[in-house]
């Protein structure tokens, strides 16, 4: 969970320097709902991960970090950037 958290800043930080962006912990049927108006739902975890527990009909499964915490942050934010609708905000 911290991981996901140093993300998050790090991601708002250096994607855009102009970016004011809001991070909102939402329940499961606001997801749905933001979903429903285009916004974008970014899976980060790990492929293993993704079998364990499944995904999210239509969501973008893109890994951040791999098995030893290592991250490709440009890597990651130019694949971020090419998802329809994220300058309307994201789900992560």
């Amino acid at each position: 969970m911290r991981s996901l958290f140093i993300f998050i800043i790090i991601f708002l930080i250096f994607v855009n320097k102009n970016i004011y962006a809001e991070i909102i912990n939402i329940n499961p049927s606001e997801m749905k709902k933001l979903m429903m108006n285009n916004i974008p739902l970014i899976d980060i975890r790990r492929e293993d991960e993704w079998k364990l527990t499944g995904v999210i009909k239509n969501s973008h499964l893109h890994t951040f970090f791999d098995r030893d915490g290592k991250y490709d942050f440009k890597n990651f934010v130019e694949t971020i950037k090419k998802i329809e609708n994220v300058d309307n905000g994201i789900i992560l």
